[in-house]
């Protein structure tokens, strides 16, 4: 009888690690939360690359230009909630988008933020617990704030989005020295058929901050 016992308490046992096992593993299968309403994320460090096709110069042949931006900001935070918890700790972003700016390949019509538009950006969290990533949908050219940019010293980006959430996307960057060089080199004759343009944190003093702000 003490037997059949162990037995059967023994088989209940591993009945009830199967069912805690198959439970753990629908959890950590489950797709991550995303970030509620009303959370805002800030990244003081960025590093990034904005690819131009056609290149911009002081003179252009092209009625657009098409862009892809991918960036890697760090050193973020998200503060606590109203009612003092913490979603998620945010230690960086990925950011990839794609999109095009109107009234020719030219730096003069790449400084106007009402040219830019038709954009799509994908922010990829770096966090614990994982966070889903955040999109920003299509906007038509208009939808870019005044600040945004891409001038001789750096890119700022400043767009709202369709839809109740996100919100707004900001980011921006100082260019590398050798971008800077070779921007103000192409500012001054005719537009390359493509140039790729590399950025990093904003200096302190810099027009083209903040590095990295995405509010939700």
């Amino acid at each position: 009888m003490g037997t059949v016992f162990v037995r059967r308490f023994a088989a209940l046992g591993v009945a009830a690690a199967l069912v805690v096992g198959i439970a753990s593993s629908a959890t950590s299968n489950a797709a991550p939360p995303s970030l509620p309403p009303g959370s805002v994320v800030t990244c003081s460090q960025i590093s990034g690359a904005i690819s131009l096709r056609p290149g911009i110069g002081l003179t252009g042949t092209a009625t657009a230009v098409k862009w892809n931006l991918k960036a890697v900001a760090n050193n973020c935070t998200l503060p606590p909630s109203s009612a003092g918890t913490v979603f998620a700790n945010i230690a960086g972003a990925i950011v990839k988008g794609s999109g095009y700016f109107l009234g020719g390949n030219t730096c003069a019509a790449a400084a106007v933020a009402a040219n830019w538009g038709a954009s799509t950006m994908k922010v990829q969290w770096i966090s614990v617990p994982p966070v889903a990533a955040t999109t920003y949908s299509a906007v038509a050219a208009g939808a870019f704030n005044a600040p945004t940019t891409i001038d001789a010293t750096g890119i700022t980006h400043d767009r709202n989005n369709v839809g109740p959430t996100p919100v707004q996307l900001q980011l921006g960057g100082d260019w590398t020295t050798a971008s800077a060089a070779q921007l103000a080199t192409d500012c001054s004759g005719a537009a390359p058929n493509t140039r790729t343009l590399i950025f990093q944190t904003p200096a302190t003093s810099s027009t083209h901050n903040p590095a990295f702000v995405a509010s939700i």
